[in-house]
């Protein structure tokens, strides 16, 4: 996994580039980032899920974790990009009513 970061004043954009990898610590890595990001004053941190390799359930629990991070934090996480598959996960799951999306204009 790769992790690229631009901001503006409140809000920080990751690109997630390629595939978490749970069992290297990648998960714990992006929750950690965005965690720290919210606490360093960003109000909203955005994944660009475009470059992602890989999504499954264990993606969906990274997701999820770093949505709960960003809580905590007291900022917002949402994702950015989302292809077709992960739509469809996040919609089956019910996940969609909490992890919101966008796309830029």
């Amino acid at each position: 996994m790769e992790l690229q970061e631009h901001s503006d004043r409140h809000t920080v954009t990751i690109d997630v580039r390629g595939q978490v990898a749970v069992e290297s610590g990648d998960g714990r890595t992006l929750c950690g980032r965005v965690r720290t990001l919210v606490e360093e004053g960003y109000k909203l941190v955005l994944l660009n899920v475009a470059d992602l390799t890989r999504v499954d359930s264990t993606m969906l629990g990274v997701l999820v974790q770093a949505y709960s991070s960003a809580a905590k934090a007291g900022g917002a996480m949402k994702l950015q990009h989302a292809a077709q598959q992960l739509q469809d996960l996040l919609a089956v799951t019910k996940l969609d009513r909490v992890i919101g999306s966008i796309d830029p204009q």
